[in-house]
């Protein structure tokens, strides 16, 4: 038995298996980024995807862990508000926009420390460019 502390009453527009995968994001998130990344203070984290739901959810988990700039990037104008309220300091449209040379810009040339790409292909090549040296 959970203790009542832990738990929550849920809205009746929400059911039981919608309700059980919401925390789905936000471990991964973490995952990714305290124990993949390890992600220190002051870094610099590149989020691609960072409109939809591990995007929003890492650019705030960055920022709550220390990220010094956190930079996403959209495939859609729609989706730039979405990232920037979430709390990215920079947010760039992948499909208008060169994403690495603006990284690169924003980051005086260092780069990003940490880059999360849920994106691949040439997404994670273009990447590569805008990686900082030791970079994950």
């Amino acid at each position: 038995m959970a203790d009542e502390a832990l738990t929550f009453s849920l809205p009746d527009n929400i059911n039981f298996e919608t309700a059980a995968a919401c925390p789905v994001v936000s471990f991964t998130s973490y995952t990714l980024l305290a124990d993949v990344a390890r992600l220190v203070p002051g870094e610099t984290v590149l989020i691609h995807a960072a409109g939809g739901g591990i995007g929003t959810t890492a650019i705030q988990l960055a920022k709550l862990l220390g990220a010094g700039l956190g930079i996403g990037t959209v495939g859609s104008d729609q989706k730039v508000e979405i990232a920037l309220k979430a709390g990215a300091d920079y947010v760039i449209n992948y499909e208008k926009e060169d994403f690495a040379e603006n990284v690169n810009k924003l980051t005086h040339g260092q780069g990003a420390d940490i880059i999360l790409d849920s994106i691949a292909g040439g997404v994670s090549e273009k990447s590569l460019d805008c990686l900082a040296y030791y970079g994950r």
